[in-house]
């Protein structure tokens, strides 16, 4: 069996089909179900991480996910319209459609997350740095080899702020091989394009300390 289908079906089938469950009991379950469709998506990427050795693949990940959360929502609305009859269907399917978007949203969002910590790890940063507010910028200003009080200045000077985000996306575009057009993907959809570096084939590469070494070394032979 693909690997993929295997953990994610364990961990995110396991965890919507125990929320369903739970729902015959109370009807304030909506909210844990989304809970579960995030916590079944964390499980399957860790485990599918563990089982591969290495990073895993974003198209596979994101279509085993799919594939579990569609089948799932078709087969509750089988199983729903069976027990409670077929003048059911006019409430529970634009429902459904609603809840199936959200559970969506919900599960990629974690894959891109996934990308993001990735691409901390391939800055030679721990991963989970990408999820803690504010030490995340600090972590991000050393990936894109910027002074650490830049984070300062984009947290609370307006205006400026958005000069210095801009100027340290550039940086880290660059430093993992990329151009402008990429720091414009990160200025305006940073989480997929971090995770595009992150799951990708981009190699990080330090620009700005490799430049300003070679400067220093050049100065001292100057002198």
């Amino acid at each position: 069996m693909n690997i993929y289908l295997k953990n994610f079906g364990l961990y995110l089938g396991g965890a919507m089909v125990a929320t369903y469950l739970f729902s015959f009991f109370t009807y304030t379950v909506f909210f844990l179900g989304f809970v579960a469709v995030i916590a079944g998506t964390i499980l399957g990427v860790v485990m599918t991480h563990k089982a591969e050795g290495k990073r895993i693949n974003f198209g596979k990940a994101a279509g085993a996910v799919a594939l579990i959360i569609v089948a799932f929502s078709f087969l509750s609305f089988l199983t729903s319209v069976s027990i409670n009859g077929m003048e059911f269907i006019s409430w529970y399917l634009p429902n459904l459609l609603l809840y199936l978007l959200i559970e969506m949203v919900l599960a990629v969002s974690v894959l891109l997350a996934t990308g993001a910590w990735y691409m901390y790890e391939k800055a030679g940063e721990p991963g989970w740095a990408s999820i803690i507010p504010i030490y995340n910028l600090i972590v991000m200003c050393r990936i894109g080899g910027k002074p650490g009080w830049w984070v300062v200045m984009m947290l609370l000077v307006p205006i400026a702020n958005i000069v210095f985000i801009i100027m340290l996306l550039n940086a880290i575009a660059k430093n993992f091989g990329k151009g402008p057009g990429f720091t414009v993907g990160l200025v305006f959809l940073q989480q997929i394009f971090c995770a595009i570096l992150g799951y990708g084939g981009a190699s990080y590469t330090n620009s700005a300390t490799d430049a300003s070494t070679a400067q220093d070394t050049q100065a001292i032979i100057d002198n």
